[in-house]
């Protein structure tokens, strides 16, 4: 008995140390989604990352080498085989040439961080790097 309790004691703590992974949410750009403080918890295994799935990714330092960098909370707008676009004065994101329906997003401005135009698309097989 001590040794099965020990065993599901210890895998009660180490497998959800192994399968996830805690960040707290400290931006602004998620509300009302998510608001600084928010503790949210991730899937470490990226494989079946999905249209409007909030994801952790880890980015480098920011505006050229000034700033910390580390994880950040996005939203996928975009898989593999997707094109995603944008030009300035437009309303919304594109998604392979339709308007992007993003219900999420604050006030319904999804182009609000947009710095120019731009169109990318998602190599397939491309896959988000666990963390």
């Amino acid at each position: 008995m001590l040794i099965a309790g020990s065993l599901m004691t210890a895998g009660g703590v180490l497998v959800p140390r192994l399968l996830y992974r805690a960040a707290p949410y400290s931006g602004a750009a998620m509300e009302p989604t998510y608001t600084k403080g928010d503790l949210l918890l991730f899937r470490k295994d990226a494989a079946d990352v999905r249209r409007g799935d909030v994801v952790l990714v880890m980015v480098g330092p920011m505006d050229g080498g000034e700033g910390p960098g580390g994880p950040v909370v996005e939203r996928v707008v975009a898989v593999g085989g997707d094109t995603i676009a944008y030009e300035p004065g437009a309303s919304r994101l594109t998604l392979g040439g339709r308007p992007l329906d993003e219900p999420y997003v604050k006030d319904g401005d999804s182009t609000a961080g947009a710095a120019g135009p731009f169109s990318v698309t998602v190599p397939q097989g491309a896959r988000l790097p666990a963390r």
